[in-house]
C-alpha cells in the first residue's frame, strides 16, 4: 500500500488562498513497493497516477507520464528482478511545483546499451522500444547503478501552481465533499470489518458466516443481485448465498465466462456488464452496473464475489467497491480458514481409522508362542508406520508339526495390511488341512491372483514346516522371499537356497520343497527386507551379508535378548541411520 509523507497538520483546517500560494516549498512523496509480477504494474501505476492528482497535476501532464512509467516499471520486473531471491521494485513519485519525478528501484545492475533509446530494426518485434518510448515521453530521465542496484529516474515538467498537494486540493468545497466522503466509506468499512470479524467467532458454520455477512451486506451496498462461487476443480461452484438469480450452478473455469476471465487474468470488472457471450455467462444480461471481484487468501484465487445492479440503477461508487473488497477479502479468509478446519477434521478421522487398522493387525499376530517339546519360536514385528505390510504367522497343526510363515506385502501402509490379512486368512483356512508348504504356497498363490493381479501388488513369503518328531528335518517353500538363514552353534551361517517368483506374479506358479539342516542349538533365521536395507555407519547399504554376521555374533544372547537387539539393530549409530521398511523377524531354535 502507498503511503505519504506530508506535514502532520497538513489536515487540520483548509488554508486561506493566500496561504495556499505560499505552499510551493512543500514537497510530498509517495512510495509504492510490488513483487516482480507484471500484473502489478497496472495498480502500481494507476495508484501512482491517483496521487498525482491529488496533489494538482493536470491531465495534461497525467497523461505523458502513464506510458513511460509503465515502460519503466515492466523493464524493472523483466530484467532486474531475475536473478535475486527476494526481489522488490520500488517506486517513489514525487511532486514540486515545476515537475513530477518518478524514481523506479530494483536490485539489478541493468545498464543501458548504446542503442537503448532507438527503436528496434524490426518494427513488429515484440520487445526493444522501451528506452526509446520512455526517452521520448519524459523530459529528462537518468539511469543509476549503485551497490544496492539500479535506479531509473524521470522527469515531466509541469506548469508551476498557486498551491498544490492535499493541503492544497482540501482548499476547494468540491474536493472536501469528496475527502468526507471517502472517509465515511472508510469508517464504514472499518465498522462493518468489525461486524464480520464478531460473526467469525460467533457462527457455527462457513454456510451460516455467509449467511450472516449478505443480511449485513444488504444493507450496506445496494444491489440487485449477489453472486459468489468458489473454484471446484476446473469449475466455478456458486455457493447457495445471495440472491443469485437464474445464476447456474455451475460454469467452466475458462475464458468463456466473465468470472472465469476475472480469475484467469487476475483482474476485478468494476463498471457496466456486458452482452453476455454464452448461456453460461448471465451476469452481462441486465446491462448494468456490475462489481466483480476476486476472492483470495494468501495470494491464492479461491473464488468470485459479484455484486450487480438493473440498467437504471447508478453505478458503484468508490466507496462501494472499497467495502465489497473487503468483504472478499474477508471471504477469502473465511474460506482458507473452513478448507484448513475440514482437512483437519479428515485428518483426525483418518488418524483414527488407521489406529483402529493397526490394532486390527496387532490382533491378526501372534500374542503367544506354542510350547513345543523340541523347538523354541519366537518372532515380533515393527512396522514402519502405523499399519504396515510384514506379516508373520505361527500355527500349529493337527498332527503336532508347526508351521512358520512370514510375508512382506509390497508397499506400505493400509493397503498393504489388508492385503496382509487376507493372506492370513488363506493360511489359516488351509493350515489344518495341508502340511507341506509347497502346496500351501500353490493354493494361495491361486486363490489371491485374481485380486493381485487386479491392484497390481504382489507378496513374497516363506513358509516353513517344523516336525512334530525330532528325527525329521525341517523344510520350506520359499515365494520370492529372503533365504531362511541357519545360525550353528559353531557360528558358521548356511542359507537354504530355493526361490520362486512371488504370491500375485504367475497364476500356475508351482513352488518346491526344500529341506532345511537344523541341528540341536542352531537357529532357524526368518526376515523381511526392512531389517538390512538401510545405510550403515560408512553410508553404504548394510546389506543382508552384514546383518546375518551380526545375528551370529551375537547368538549366545538368550532368544528374547536375541531378538530384540536384532529389531533394534545393536551395534549401529542410529543417529546417522534412518530405517524406512517394516521389519519382522522369526526365530527357531532347535532345544538340545
Amino acid at each position: 500500500m502507498p503511503y505519504l509523507t506530508a506535514p502532520a497538520s497538513g489536515l487540520e483546517r483548509p488554508p486561506t488562498p493566500e496561504a495556499a500560494c505560499c505552499l510551493s516549498d512543500i514537497e510530498e512523496t509517495v512510495i509504492i513497493t510490488l513483487p516482480p509480477r507484471l500484473d502489478h504494474v497496472r495498480k502500481a501505476s494507476e495508484r501512482a497516477l491517483a496521487w498525482c492528482t491529488l496533489q494538482g497535476v493536470a491531465q495534461a501532464t497525467r497523461d505523458r507520464i502513464e506510458l513511460p512509467l509503465v515502460e519503466a516499471l515492466n523493464n524493472a520486473i523483466e530484467h532486474g528482478c531475475g536473478a535475486h531471491t527476494t526481489p522488490q521494485v520500488r517506486l517513489t513519485v514525487r511532486v514540486t511545483a515545476e515537475a513530477v519525478f518518478a524514481e523506479i528501484q530494483d536490485p539489478g545492475t541493468f545498464a543501458p546499451a548504446p542503442d537503448w533509446t532507438l527503436l528496434p530494426k524490426d518494427p513488429l518485434a515484440e520487445s526493444g522500444r522501451g528506452g526509446f518510448l520512455i526517452k521520448n515521453g519524459t523530459d529528462d530521465f537518468t539511469n543509476t547503478r549503485t551497490a544496492a542496484g539500479h535506479t531509473l529516474t524521470l522527469r515531466w515538467k509541469t506548469r508551476p501552481l498557486a498551491g498544490y498537494g492535499l493541503v492544497a486540493a482540501a482548499a476547494s468545497e468540491h474536493t472536501l465533499e469528496h475527502l468526507t466522503a471517502d472517509l465515511a466509506n472508510s469508517c464504514e468499512t472499518v465498522l462493518g470489518l468489525t461486524y464480520f470479524s464478531g460473526l467469525l467467532a460467533t457462527s457455527a458454520t462457513f454456510a451460516q458466516l455467509l449467511e450472516r455477512v449478505h443480511e449485513r451486506l444488504r444493507m450496506m451496498v445496494r444491489h440487485d443481485q449477489l453472486t459468489l462461487r468458489f473454484i471446484e476443480g476446473d469449475a466455478l461452484v456458486l455457493y447457495p448465498v445471495g440472491s443469485a438469480l437464474n445464476q447456474p450452478a455451475r460454469i467452466p473455469l475458462n475464458h468463456s465466462t466473465t468470472e472465469g476471465r476475472c480469475i484467469l487474468e487476475r483482474r476485478p470488472l468494476v463498471g457496466l456488464a456486458q452482452p453476455a457471450a454464452g448461456k453460461t455467462d448471465k451476469l452481462g444480461l441486465a446491462g448494468g452496473p456490475i462489481c466483480l471481484l476476486l476472492v483470495e487468501f494468501g495470494g491464492q484465487a479461491l473464488g468470485t464475489l459479484t455484486a450487480t445492479r438493473s440498467a437504471s440503477a447508478p453505478a458503484f461508487s468508490s466507496g462501494d467497491v472499497e467495502l465489497l473488497q473487503a468483504v472478499a477479502d474477508f471471504i477469502g479468509i473465511a474460506r482458507a480458514t473452513d478448507n484448513l478446519w475440514q482437512e483437519r477434521q479428515q485428518r483426525l478421522q483418518l488418524e483414527q481409522e488407521i489406529h483402529v487398522a493397526a490394532a486390527i493387525q496387532r490382533s491378526l499376530l501372534p500374542a503367544e508362542f506354542p510350547v513345543h517339546n523340541h523347538w523354541w519360536v519366537h518372532g515380533e514385528c515393527r512396522p514402519a508406520r502405523e499399519v504396515g505390510g510384514d506379516y508373520f504367522d505361527v500355527v500349529t497343526r493337527p498332527d503336532g508339526g508347526v508351521l512358520l510363515i512370514i510375508a512382506d506385502v509390497m508397499g506400505k501402509g493400509v493397503p498393504a495390511s489388508l492385503l496382509a490379512a487376507m493372506l492370513r486368512s488363506s493360511l489359516r483356512a488351509m493350515a489344518d488341512l495341508e502340511s507341506a508348504p509347497e502346496r500351501i504356497l500353490t493354493g494361495i498363490n491361486r486363490q489371491l491372483f485374481p485380486d493381485l493381479e487386479k491392484l497390481g501388488m504382489f507378496i513374497t513369503a516363506v513358509l516353513v514346516y517344523l516336525p512334530a518328531d525330532k528325527k525329521d528335518l525341517p523344510h520350506f517353500a520359499n515365494a520370492g522371499h529372503c533365504a531362511p538363514a541357519v545360525l550353528r552353534a559353531d557360528g558358521t551361517i548356511h542359507e537354504s537356497p530355493g526361490s520362486a517368483p512371488p504370491l500375485g506374479i504367475f497364476p500356475e506358479s508351482l513352488y518346491r520343497r526344500h529341506p532345511c539342516a537344523v541341528t540341536a542349538g542352531d537357529r532357524l533365521l526368518l526376515y523381511t527386507d526392512g531389517c538390512y536395507e538401510f545405510a550403515g555407519p560408512d553410508g553404504a547399504m548394510w546389506g543382508s551379508a552384514n546383518y546375518l554376521r551380526f545375528a551370529a555374533s551375537i547368538r549366545e544372547l538368550n532368544p528374547t535378548e536375541f531378538i530384540t537387539a536384532l529389531l533394534d539393530h545393536t551395534g549401529i549409530d542410529l543417529e546417522r541411520t534412518v530405517t524406512r521398511d517394516d521389519r519382522t523377524l522369526v526365530v527357531a531354535t532347535l532345544r538340545p
